[in-house]
């Protein structure tokens, strides 16, 4: 339930970045309202609330999105990303910064904890120093699966106690 502002505005960034796929945004919302559904327990109501307040954060690569997420799972900061510095998520971060792959790299050279860190490292690295930083902390496609295999996961374990949690409260 995105209301009418939001909605023009995701489809005039769709078609202004030709290098999104057709359809990346769709498939990136309704993965990103799953995990708010899911994990933080937001009601429809609420997803819509927050889509509409962060509309930015629908505009990216859902390849890219959902490999972000799955690296901002993996170091402990998953709802600091999505609720904090989701800007980190989206396809302008990739436009004025960097790719996924070279995020990556940053985030494992600098041993990153917190989005203070994070923030510190993507100003202080600089575009020559990603090729080197990509080829001492590759991220392999198998990696990817095996990241996106943990949030997964976590996803079907936080689905499976919330069912459990309506099971105990119907009866």
């Amino acid at each position: 339930s995105l209301n009418e502002m939001v909605m023009k505005r995701l489809a005039k960034e769709s078609i202004m970045n030709d290098d999104l796929e057709c359809g990346t945004i769709t498939k990136t919302t309704d993965y990103l309202a799953n995990i708010l559904k899911i994990i933080f327990d937001y009601s429809d109501e609420e997803v819509s609330n927050f889509l509409n307040k962060n509309s930015l954060i629908m505009i990216a690569s859902y390849g890219d999105f959902r490999t972000r997420l799955t690296i901002f799972n993996n170091i402990g900061l998953l709802s600091d990303i999505i609720f904090k510095g989701a800007s980190y998520l989206g396809h302008d971060f990739t436009n004025f910064h960097f790719g996924t792959r070279s995020l990556y790299a940053v985030i494992m050279k600098r041993n990153i904890t917190s989005l203070d860190e994070l923030r510190e490292a993507v100003l202080n690295t600089s575009e020559k120093d990603l090729p080197k930083l990509r080829e001492e902390f590759p991220l392999t496609s198998e990696q990817i699966q095996e990241l996106d295999k943990k949030l997964q996961r976590k996803i079907a374990f936080r689905k499976e106690m919330r069912q459990r949690k309506l099971n105990k409260s119907i009866k």
